[in-house]
């Protein structure tokens, strides 16, 4: 299925096609914990969500994003990929040059600040 790639460490935002399995996603936003959360930041189009490390700012992450209004900063990657009306994943909605605008690139070798 049609997903959007943020990848924070190269700092870009890209098509990428997705298996919809939790391994895909997993390696994806590179969690080394196995645990994803999803976040609706305003701005997607709508049903689609953003996955993205629940542990990214424990997890050693150096480099993470702000995605349009969304209060916290996400450390690690991100995917974003539709949902269907019965919660499945399916291809992405929104714009990737809405999310490319949207998408604000961090690097913490410190302390984050606001």
């Amino acid at each position: 299925m049609k997903a959007i790639y943020i990848d924070s460490v190269n700092q870009t935002v890209e098509p990428v096609e997705v298996d919809g399995s939790l391994a895909n996603y997993y390696r994806l936003i590179r969690t080394p914990t196995n645990i994803m959360e999803a976040v609706y930041p305003r701005g997607l189009a709508e049903g689609d969500v953003l996955y993205v490390d629940e542990e990214g700012l424990f997890n050693g992450h150096k480099t993470g994003f702000r995605i349009g209004d969304y209060p916290q900063m996400l450390m690690g990657s991100g995917v974003i990929v539709g949902t269907g009306d019965e919660g499945d994943s399916i291809d992405a909605k929104s714009s990737l040059d809405r999310v490319r605008a949207a998408v604000r690139w961090r690097y913490t070798g410190r302390p984050l600040d606001k």
